[in-house]
């Protein structure tokens, strides 16, 4: 349908793709290795989309606030925070999650410069879970007493953990740098504060 539009098609894909350890920052050449179901349909769909030169294929890691009954990882984080819960930071997964408000910007932007194939759309750092949680717990003045610092190793279904995506190209294409951690938690905490 996109050929013969001339319409353009827009995949929200995932970071899911890696492997590895530590914080490496993924290009979009970067060796893909499938875990898991989800990795493999997200990759298909890219695959799919790039079969049209109308495309443009995110790559990304999407952080927010929905309010629905099933909380987000976000909402779920500040709750954990706020009541100072008994949870285990992965200090060995790594991610550069944006924002969705972040996102949308930067992702209507680069439609409006007619960007095309495949772009990593991602937080402008790679950063550990456990360093989401404690710039969360750091901005809410939180004592974090009951977490302890771990492994996703320790986790039943095995996960990629090297899922930092380098951003460098969609940054070059848009002219200004993309969200730090510091910036993404707070637009996270003023989302979840306007829907409280």
């Amino acid at each position: 349908y996109c050929e013969q539009a001339c319409a353009i098609l827009v995949q929200i894909s995932t970071d899911h793709l890696f492997g590895g350890e530590g914080a490496a920052a993924h290009d979009e050449e970067a060796a893909v290795r499938l875990f898991n179901q989800y990795a493999a349909t997200k990759y298909a769909g890219e695959r799919f989309a790039l079969l049209s030169e109308h495309a443009l294929v995110l790559r990304t890691s999407i952080v927010g606030i929905r309010g629905w009954d099933t909380p987000s990882f976000a909402e779920w984080a500040i709750a954990a925070v706020r009541d100072d819960r008994e949870m285990t930071l992965f200090a060995d997964a790594y991610t550069s999650s944006i924002d969705v408000g972040a996102f949308a910007e930067a992702a209507l932007d680069l439609l409006a410069l007619d960007a095309r194939g495949l772009l990593n759309l991602a937080a402008g750092e790679v950063y550990s879970k456990e360093a989401f949680i404690r710039e969360i717990a750091h901005r809410l003045h939180a004592p974090l007493s009951n977490a302890v610092t771990g492994s996703a190793q320790e986790l039943d279904t095995p996960r990629p953990k090297s899922l930092g995506l380098d951003v460098s190209r969609a940054q070059a294409l848009l002219r200004r740098p993309l969200p730090d951690l510091q910036n993404v938690v707070e637009a996270i905490l003023t989302a979840y504060r306007s829907h409280s």
